[in-house]
């Protein structure tokens, strides 16, 4: 498994989120409507042991959401704290591109994210890819 095949597997996963605007496998540099899901690596660690590779691929899902008032944001976002681990829960091996392990959502953070100038208000997932694999 490439990290390349997981980033894939994950989007498309992602995608079939309801009233999202946008998935993306990028951090963008501006944002015309909301809500919107970004991805970035956060690490990937390595284990080797006799005969077999573990890897472990750690992705931050990051959902923005408009911030005009508190009260507003917090609700627009509520939904996604759910859904977000539950689209991964339904698929945890992204359609089959995850042949000996699966996709975890860890946690979720509420965060506060300025693209372009605009501040956002944020939910980063942080999601356990593993598989184990021949070396």
């Amino acid at each position: 498994m490439s990290y390349a095949t997981v980033l894939e597997g994950l989007i498309e996963c992602l995608k079939t989120i309801p009233d999202l605007v946008g998935v993306y496998d990028y951090a963008p540099t501006a944002i015309h409507d909301t809500p919107i899901i970004y991805t970035f690596l956060d690490r990937a660690e390595y284990k080797d042991a006799v005969q077999i590779e573990t890897r472990h691929y750690f992705i931050t899902i990051r959902l923005l959401v408009r911030w005009q008032d508190s009260a507003g944001a917090e609700l627009e976002a509520a939904p996604f704290v759910n859904s977000i681990r539950t689209a991964v829960r339904n698929d945890p091996q992204f359609g089959g591109r995850i042949t000996s392990g699966m996709a975890q959502v860890q946690e979720c953070r509420a965060v506060w994210v300025t693209v372009g100038g605009v501040e956002y208000r944020g939910l980063d997932f942080t999601v356990d890819i593993s598989e184990k694999a021949p070396c």
